[in-house]
């Protein structure tokens, strides 16, 4: 009976965890969109600028476009590594946690992504990247290393970090060290279960004084592709 009450206590609270990161799904469309419609009105900006460069106004140009950079474009990042909105903005904002932390991260996109529900891409990817921000030193040569591509039939997420010392030698369970660990400790349980969802696997384990995570998704015969796009290794 006790089993029993364990199993069920650990699968509602996984399920508000999906919950909250489905919330985290929408918003980051909302979002996205958000940016995207800036880029948009980026065009007519730049034109009004260059009326007034034109028309001899240099110091009323440049307070323009510094009232719109102090409004609209301060702290937004909107690099587009691929078709897929979800992807694209989990990226760009890690990418900002890490650059407000000090943290190099380095993106390698191989091949086009496969159409994965956006909640479960952002459960995989949101989580291994919120872990390997946690998990960098602080100290020293801080990078973290984010590759996605096709193996055979398998998607692989690949997510590295660099350590000082081991990880895995002193906390094998990868237990959380955080305050509130049953609600703390739902990332990587959470993770599983998506690769589960999907055949496939995920591997924790340390090397070059990196800790890396390599999860392996099965992907079905008739799911389609979203990105045509690749990106190459990008330094931040």
């Amino acid at each position: 009976m006790q089993k029993d009450h364990a199993k069920q206590l650990e699968y509602s609270i996984l399920q508000q965890a999906f919950k909250s990161q489905e919330k985290s799904v929408e918003e980051t469309k909302i979002l996205y969109q958000s940016v995207r419609s800036i880029r948009h009105d980026l065009k007519q900006h730049f034109q009004v600028a260059l009326t007034m460069l034109h028309s001899g106004k240099i110091n009323e140009a440049v307070d323009y476009m510094e009232k719109y950079n102090d409004t609209v474009l301060d702290g937004i990042s909107n690099k587009v590594f691929c078709d897929n909105d979800v992807v694209n903005y989990i990226i760009n904002s890690k990418s900002k946690i890490c650059s407000d932390r000090h943290i190099k991260i380095y993106i390698y996109i191989a091949n086009e992504i496969p159409e994965f529900s956006d909640l479960d891409l952002c459960v995989l990817l949101g989580n291994a990247l919120d872990n390997a921000i946690e998990g960098v030193s602080g100290e020293g040569n801080n990078e973290i290393y984010l590759e996605l591509r096709n193996v055979d039939n398998f998607f692989m997420i690949s997510v590295k970090n660099t350590i000082i010392n081991s990880v895995l030698e002193d906390n094998p369970n990868l237990m959380s060290t955080k305050n509130e660990k049953e609600v703390h400790g739902l990332g990587i349980l959470s993770m599983k279960e998506v690769v589960q969802k999907y055949n496939g696997s995920i591997e924790f384990y340390e090397s070059d004084n990196k800790f890396c995570c390599d999860m392996l998704l099965d992907i079905p015969d008739n799911m389609q592709f979203k990105s045509k796009n690749v990106h190459n290794r990008t330094n931040y």
